[in-house]
C-alpha cells in the first residue's frame, strides 16, 4: 500500500482572534449531594456534601478539576482565585491535615501528572501547630519543586491567589502570606483541588470558588500540526472554545482546509450545544500527499 504524510499547519485568521473583556467564574456547589456536576474527577473520592466540595482519600490521593460536561475548563489569563477551605477530618497520625489547590495546570491528570502550581497546607503534628506551613510548589513531569514555604498556625478559612505575568501572591483571611516572583508556568490552565492520600481521616472541603480570568474571544486548536498516513483512520483535531461561549446559545465553529484536495474536513460546522463540554474533535480526511493549512 502506498503511504504518504499530510502535514497540517494550524492557523487562525487574526481578525477573529482578539482578547475579550475579563470574566468571572464562580461555583458555590449548590446541587444535590453526589459527584460535582461537570467536574473532572481524577481519583476518588470527590463528592458534594451539603453544598461544599468534599475530597476524601480512598487509598490514594484525591484530585479534581473544575469542568463542564466532564471536560476540564481551560482558564485563560488568570488573575485572581479565591475560595473557602476547611479540613474537617479528625486525623490522628502524620501528615494530619494536608491538601490544597492546583492552578495553571497544563493537563487534568492530577498534580503529579502535569505541569502546575499548587498551594497547600501541611501539618506536622496536632500538638505542635507552629510546625504547620503554607507551601507554594511547582510540578513538572512528576517532579515536585518547593518555591517557598511559610509557617502558620491558622489555615482554615478564605484563601486568595493573585497572579501577574511575573508574580504569585497568596493571602489568607485578608493577610498576605506569600509573595514571590515566578513565571515558569503560563497564567492559563486548569484549576482544581487535591487532598493527600493519608491518613484515611484526612479530608478537604471547598466552597465559594471564584476565578477571574480573560477568556479568548475565539476558538483554538489544541495541536500545532497533525500528520496522517494513507490507509489509517482520519485525524481527530481537537478544538477548544472559550469558557461561556455556549452558556446561553449553541456555539458553531467552522473549520476549513485551504486545499481540500490534500486534506478535507469531514463535517461542518462543529456545534457546541448549550452546556456541552468546551472541547470537541473535528475529523480530517487525507486526500493526497502534501500539506495544507487548517483554519
Amino acid at each position: 500500500m502506498r503511504k504518504f504524510s499530510v502535514l497540517f499547519c494550524i492557523l487562525f485568521l487574526v481578525v477573529f482572534c482578539r482578547w475579550s473583556e475579563g470574566a468571572t467564574y464562580s461555583e458555590d456547589f449548590t446541587q444535590d449531594d453526589g459527584p460535582p456536576v461537570g467536574w473532572v474527577i481524577v481519583s476518588p473520592n470527590v463528592t458534594v456534601e451539603s453544598g461544599v466540595l468534599a475530597l476524601t482519600p480512598a487509598g490514594g490521593e484525591v484530585d479534581t478539576f473544575a469542568g463542564q460536561g466532564g471536560v476540564g475548563l481551560w482558564f485563560e489569563n488568570v488573575t485572581h482565585i479565591e475560595f473557602d477551605i476547611a479540613y474537617p477530618g479528625d486525623t490522628g497520625s502524620w501528615p494530619y491535615d494536608h491538601g490544597g489547590m492546583i492552578f495553571c495546570a497544563q493537563g487534568t491528570a492530577g498534580r503529579y501528572g502535569t505541569v502546575c502550581y499548587t498551594i497547600d497546607y501541611l501539618a506536622q503534628a496536632p500538638d505542635h501547630p507552629e510546625s504547620g506551613r503554607f507551601r507554594l510548589h511547582m510540578f513538572s513531569g512528576g517532579n515536585e519543586t518547593s518555591l517557598i514555604e511559610t509557617p502558620t498556625i491558622e489555615y482554615e478559612g478564605h484563601w486568595e491567589i493573585d497572579l501577574t505575568e511575573t508574580t504569585i501572591t497568596f493571602t489568607f483571611n485578608g493577610e498576605e502570606k506569600i509573595s514571590i516572583e515566578d513565571s515558569q508556568i503560563p497564567r492559563s490552565g486548569f484549576i482544581g483541588f487535591w487532598a493527600y492520600q493519608a491518613p484515611a481521616e484526612n479530608k478537604v472541603t471547598i466552597d465559594n470558588l471564584v476565578v477571574e480570568h480573560t477568556p479568548s474571544a475565539c476558538p483554538g486548536f489544541l495541536a500545532d500540526t497533525v500528520v496522517m498516513t494513507e490507509g489509517k483512520e482520519n485525524a481527530l483535531l481537537p478544538i477548544r472554545i472559550p469558557i461561556g461561549a455556549n452558556e446561553s446559545a449553541p456555539y458553531e465553529v467552522t473549520v476549513t482546509s485551504e486545499d481540500p484536495g490534500t486534506a478535507a474536513v469531514v463535517a461542518n460546522p462543529v456545534v457546541f450545544e448549550v452546556g456541552d463540554p468546551l472541547a470537541e474533535n473535528v475529523e480530517i480526511r487525507p486526500v493526497s500527499a502534501g500539506q495544507t493549512i487548517i483554519s
